[in-house]
């Protein structure tokens, strides 16, 4: 495990190994917290959580917010069947075991949300509570029609190998991902300091759009307590998704952003920290930090837990 100085607001980062990679995640909250990951969506990397996570830490929550093979500071590979929703599921099971972590909540956006359920499928004895913002996969097919062709000038790039340029990722973010604009300009910039492997950008997206882009089947089975949080103004998944996908869930409940797009923990940080946090800590609820309180303390090295062995 590789530890270093932390930024952002996380109080710890650091690259884990786990899965044969390298993978990056800042962390926040104490060490001795209920787990939650976070999740991001396709070509974008944890720090999309930047605005929410330092609320979640404040309820005592160890907050984990890394990124997804082939993006941002974490590890790619590029042989055969990687960047499905399943690889993903299980590298983050395996960075789960390199941390120690038995149990877990899980919270995820758009293709993060996809994993999130993925995961929670793949092993329900070790998600605790399940979160899912503005998710891919609960409908059928799990990409819309209509948000392919969003995506088709990206697709382009990614089999080309190039990525695509600074003014390019802003007019997307405002035209098919932020209900304001003006909130494009920061996220964008935010995006292209940890660009996405291209590789992982096209099998990703290519993954979505066939069977492994879709758990619609599979809702009834998600048995464990799960809180659908939604904009109610994303372009890309219309909150009918939301309302049909919440009827087959047995355990649950659909909570509305108004005025929010696809990524609403950017746009209404505080509003999905309050959902999240009652869902995952409902008893440790504390307000968040006043930024013009007290300095923060001095960030504390992420220690290393030893691995959980599992038989075969």
């Amino acid at each position: 495990m590789e530890v270093f100085d932390a930024d952002g607001g996380a109080v710890r980062q650091a690259r884990v190994h786990a899965a044969g990679m390298r993978l990056f995640v800042a962390e926040y909250g104490p060490p001795d917290g209920d787990a939650l990951f976070l999740l991001h969506g396709l070509a974008a990397h944890g720090g999309v959580w930047r605005r929410v996570a330092p609320h979640l830490a404040a309820r005592g929550l160890r907050v984990l917010a890394p990124d997804l093979p082939g993006h941002g500071l974490s590890d790619g590979k590029r042989h055969r069947g990687t960047y499905t929703p399943r690889f993903f599921a299980r590298s983050l099971l395996a960075l789960a075991d390199a941390m120690g972590l038995e149990r877990f909540h899980l919270a995820g956006n758009s293709l993060g949300g996809l994993v999130a359920a993925r995961a929670a499928l793949l092993a329900p004895e070790r998600v605790q509570r399940l979160v899912l913002v503005d998710s891919a996969g609960l409908g059928r097919p799990g990409v819309p029609w209509r948000t392919r062709l969003m995506y088709l000038p990206f697709a382009l790039s990614a089999v080309l190998g190039v990525s695509p340029s600074p003014l390019a990722v802003r007019l997307f973010l405002q035209r098919a991902v932020v209900a304001d604009p003006a909130q494009a300009a920061e996220l964008s910039d935010l995006l292209h300091r940890r660009p996405p492997l291209p590789v992982a950008v096209r099998r990703s997206a290519l993954a979505l759009l066939g069977p492994e882009g879709s758990v619609a089947d599979e809702l009834p089975r998600l048995a464990l307590p799960t809180l659908l949080v939604w904009g109610d103004r994303d372009p890309q998944f219309p909150l009918a998704l939301a309302r049909a996908a919440v009827e087959r869930m047995p355990r649950a409940r659909l909570a509305v952003v108004a005025g929010a797009g696809h990524v609403p923990q950017w746009e209404a940080p505080e509003a999905v920290a309050a959902l999240i946090g009652d869902e995952v800590a409902p008893a440790a609820a504390v307000p968040p930090p006043d930024p013009g309180g007290r300095a923060d303390p001095p960030p504390r090295r992420l220690r290393p837990r030893r691995p959980i062995r599992r038989r075969t």
